[in-house]
């Protein structure tokens, strides 16, 4: 990923692996573009892809930090690029919180 780093995995008490992507699952090939946002992807004990899961992020919005809270639930920590490019005046940082089925429940934006 070109703006937010390598972004390590979270583990869930479960047992659930939690990865950062650097592009949106629903694109097949490297997009050459800022537009496109990141996306999540959870993979249980077994190694299958979690139920509700990879879940696309918005446009331009990319994790530098995934954490489970004492809910269980994922929170990454990001943020939302300027349409020039990431680290201009209008890049923010965000906070999105998703319950284990990949439902994003909060977002938070701020500096």
């Amino acid at each position: 990923m070109l703006c937010a780093g390598t972004t390590r995995p979270a583990f869930g008490d479960d047992g659930t692996m939690y990865l950062s992507l650097a592009w949106s699952t629903t694109e097949h090939v490297i997009p050459d573009t800022t537009d496109l946002g990141g996306a999540l992807v959870a993979f249980d004990s077994d190694g299958r892809v979690g139920d509700g899961w990879p879940v696309d992020l918005a446009a331009r919005t990319h994790v530098a930090d995934l954490a489970v809270d004492s809910l269980g639930r994922l929170v990454a920590r990001g943020v939302v690029c300027d349409e020039g490019y990431c680290g201009g005046e209008g890049t923010v940082s965000t906070v999105l919180v998703f319950t284990p089925d990949g439902e994003l429940v909060d977002q938070r934006f701020g500096n």
